[in-house]
């Protein structure tokens, strides 16, 4: 069986995130505002965990 280069974070009581290696929401949002011509320093972001 192959591995997958995967990195598993706990980000809540129930929930568990899988990312390559490295890649992470920030990086994600950093990628998609250069794209799109603007910088992570004009976006906002909201998460949807209850506490």
């Amino acid at each position: 069986m192959r591995k997958l280069p995967l990195h598993f974070t706990r980000s809540g009581p129930y929930y568990y995130e899988g990312n390559q290696q490295g890649i992470t929401k920030y990086t994600g949002i950093a990628h998609l505002a250069e794209h799109l011509g603007f910088t992570p320093a004009e976006c906002m972001c909201f998460g949807n965990e209850k506490k």
